[in-house]
Order: C-alpha cells, then sequence, then structure tokens
C-alpha cells in the first residue's frame, strides 16, 4: 500500500477529468445533507466557490 500522499495524489488523479462536476456535487451533498450551512453562501458566486475549492485541493 502506497503512502498517504500517493493514495490522495491516485483519488485526485481520478477525479480531476470531471473536476468541475465533482465540486458541484461536493456542494449540492453538503446543503442536502447540511441544509443550516446554505444561508453562509446566499451571496456567493457558486461557480468561483467551486473553483476556490479545486484549487485548494490542487494545493
Amino acid at each position: 500500500m502506497g503512502s498517504k500522499i500517493e493514495i490522495i495524489e491516485q483519488s485526485f488523479a481520478q477525479i480531476k477529468p470531471n473536476a468541475e462536476k465533482f465540486a458541484a456535487s461536493f456542494y449540492v451533498n453538503l446543503f442536502t445533507k447540511y441544509p443550516e450551512v446554505k444561508p453562509l453562501f446566499v451571496n456567493t458566486d457558486m461557480e468561483k466557490q467551486q473553483k476556490k475549492l479545486l484549487d485548494a485541493l490542487i494545493l
């Protein structure tokens, strides 16, 4: 079994081709499971937020 870093890199490599769909589904799932956090994003440009999520994952 590889190191934790290798596992994370391999996981992200699988997500990368569909990164935009992944980011969008992340927030759909977040708001479905935790609807109380949705008001925190009411004034947020969700496309930009999704890009920030992907940028953070890439970093």
